[in-house]
């Protein structure tokens, strides 16, 4: 992996020196620098409600060309490493955006997500939103691809969604794909053998957010996470990217309990973030490294059964702590407790923070 971003980590968006940076998780140093303009601005979001699974996300705000949210993923000469294809070994590239969209755009006019440009007749590389109807497109080499099916991958605003680019040089059946995990979108395409200029970089920086120009082509909404490979992926590992991003930024919440750890207190809650009742007949915390404390554990046992000062959580039945040390704090019930959407449960400052 060339570039790995991940909002979801909140701690990764950091100021430096009066300057917003989104650090890199790749492991190669190529952190993202905010160049946002105007009364533009990119800023970490809390706001629980923008992806289903409830993760942070920077927030990209802006309304014309020169008040804009943007982050420069790759300097001029850095994204040569992966847009420039015109080598005899070119491995191609691969490129996986999480986003969700404001809905209406405030920005009425082509949405450009990631590029290195905003004309597409220049020969580099874009993910964008048409104009007109909202649909997700890509454009390389001078072409300009969308899918060809009416109505299949319609770009809804404010609908997250995990979109794909992957240009594979060596792909017989189609060098680019044009994927997107709203509707199982996935289609390819080539390049025109005329297009004998592989070299993609266009001499420009790689962007999020807006393009590099003029142009007031720009994404107002929020992004999750973003990775880049200066290669191409196997069908299947692109496949499975995209599969693995849309679990993890936009499968239901319905079924699933959260378990949210506060690093700068200690405190620990449990959150039914869906919109079904969800079943607890047991709870277990376990930490590898012995981090848990508890002295500060706030159990359903002691606070929230039927035989506690307050019970909150399970009026009807008893509950019997199991394990209470710094590996596992664990707890059960004979009966069945029912969490309602949106309950949250206390559990204290359950987490050592010099553990």
């Amino acid at each position: 992996m060339f570039q790995h971003f991940d909002a979801s980590e909140p701690d990764t968006f950091v100021d430096s020196g009066g300057t917003n940076v989104w650090l890199d998780l790749s492991g190669n140093g190529l952190h993202a620098i905010d160049t946002s303009s105007g009364s533009g601005s990119v800023s970490l979001s809390s706001n629980s409600s923008i992806f289903p699974t409830g993760l942070s996300s920077l927030r990209f705000q802006g309304s014309s060309s020169f008040s804009y949210g943007r982050l420069r993923l790759q300097s001029a000469s850095a994204s040569n490493a992966v847009l420039d294809q015109s080598g005899p070994g070119a491995e191609g590239f691969s490129i996986f955006v999480v986003a969700r969209e404001d809905s209406p755009s405030p920005a009425p006019t082509w949405n450009d997500l990631i590029g290195n440009t905003t004309d597409v007749a220049d020969g580099a590389f874009l993910m964008r939103f048409n104009e007109g109807n909202g649909r997700f497109q890509g454009a390389l080499g001078g072409l300009t691809v969308q899918n060809n099916f009416s109505g299949q991958n319609n770009y809804g605003m404010g609908e997250s969604s995990v979109y794909a680019f992957q240009y594979n040089p060596s792909n017989p059946t189609g060098e680019i794909t044009l994927a997107s995990s709203h509707n199982d979108y996935s289609q390819v395409f080539n390049l025109a053998d005329s297009v004998t200029d592989r070299d993609f970089s266009n001499n420009d920086p790689l962007t999020l957010g807006k393009a590099f120009d003029t142009a007031s082509r720009l994404f107002v909404g929020h992004v999750g996470e973003v990775k880049i490979f200066d290669a191409a992926l196997s069908p299947s590992q692109f496949q499975s990217e995209i599969d693995s991003l849309a679990n993890k930024w936009t499968a239901s919440p319905d079924g699933r309990l959260d378990l949210i750890v506060d690093r700068a207190t200690g405190d620990v809650t449990l959150h039914s973030p869906g919109t079904v009742d969800i079943s607890l007949v047991g709870l277990s915390l376990k930490s590898e490294s012995g981090s848990l404390d508890p002295s500060d554990w706030q159990s359903i046992t002691d606070e929230y059964d039927a035989d506690s000062g307050s019970p909150t959580v399970d009026p009807d039945d008893f509950w019997l702590e199991l394990s209470a040390d710094a590996d596992e704090l664990a707890e059960a019930t004979l009966g069945t407790t029912v969490l309602s959407p949106g309950k949250t449960v206390d559990l204290g400052a359950a987490f050592a923070l010099n553990g």
